[in-house]
This record gives C-alpha cells, structure tokens and sequence, in this order.
C-alpha cells in the first residue's frame, strides 16, 4: 500500500488500538488485539500480492498467527503464562519495529533472487530435461536401496522406512555411534 492514509488504515490504527488495549479488560483486549492483528495481517497479505516483497510475505502470516495467538490466549485456551500478554506484545512489538527499512536491508540479498513471476520460472524448470534426469536418477537410488516411501531415514547402516518415533531416531543414532566408536 502507498501513501500515508492508506499506511495509517492498513498498520497505523491497528497499532494504536493494540497500543490502547494494553489499559483494557483482558477480555476486551482479547478481540481487540485479535481484530487488530488479523486486520494488520490481512493489508501485509494483500500487500504481499500487490508488491511481491519477502517482507510482507512474512509479516502477513506472522500477524495472522499472532492474532490467532491472541484470541486462543484470552480465551484462556492457550496459556502463555502469567505474563502472555507481555510476551504477545513483545513479540508483535519486535515485527513491528522492523518496519519494513532494516528488514528490507536483510532480506534484499534474497529478494532479488526471487523471479517477478514464479509460475513462469517453475513450469520452465518442470520441463527441464536435467530436473527430470535427476529425479529418475534419485528414484533409480531409492529403488536399489529399497526405499519405497517417505520419510525414509538412513542412520548409519540403517534404513528405517516410514514415519518414526523420536525414541526409535534416538536408539538409530545411539546404535550407529556405539558402532563408528567401536564401544
């Protein structure tokens, strides 16, 4: 978004309503930080499509999760502590204050590797004939190590199929160290 009125419906007044809310109810505060997040999320998405930038791609997701964050919090469903409010406006405090100048600084590196059009570059790559090669020659590989599905984890020597417990990774590496050791 462009200009300072659009700036200040999209981010400015949210702001300041989450800013207000901090004197409020908690009850009270619950939706107003919820709408207020949801609605600075939603202008970041918009804004995502408009521009393509990294940053709002980011911001948007993040103020929709903090949002939600908020909401499941006041509503007592996910405890965040006694002082979840706090953390909640850090966090959000902390996004914030990126604004879009350092931010922009830190991701422009990777920005300008991202195609203007990415369906153009990705339906190019899907008829690669090397893209193709490499995946037969990685089916080819899984087909000889007997690997007929994911995930698939090879620990040492060991090729455990499907998905796997934490307690069974843990025993895989704990069996593989004790035998590169030799103890």
């Amino acid at each position: 978004m462009s200009g300072v009125r659009s700036y200040m419906l999209a981010w400015g007044l949210p702001s300041f309503t989450l800013v207000a809310a901090v004197f409020m109810a908690p009850s009270t505060r619950t939706f107003v930080w919820a709408g207020a997040l949801a609605w600075m999320g939603l202008a970041c998405v918009a804004n995502a499509l408009r521009c393509g930038r990294l940053h709002c791609y980011l911001t948007g997701p993040f103020f929709l999760f903090m949002a939600l964050a908020s909401l499941l919090h006041g509503l007592g469903i996910l405890w965040l502590g006694p002082r979840g409010w706090l953390w909640l406006g850090l966090a959000v405090a902390m996004v914030s204050a990126l604004g879009g100048s350092q931010e922009q600084r830190a991701t422009a590196p990777i920005e300008q590797h991202i195609p203007a059009n990415p369906e153009i570059v990705l339906r190019a790559d899907m008829e690669d004939p090397g893209i193709e090669a490499a995946i037969q020659a990685n089916l080819k590989l899984a087909s000889r190590l007997r690997i007929t599905g994911t995930p698939t984890f090879v620990i040492g020597e060991a090729i455990i199929p499907g998905a796997a417990s934490l307690e069974e990774l843990r025993e895989a590496v704990s069996r593989a160290r004790t035998k590169s050791t030799g103890s």
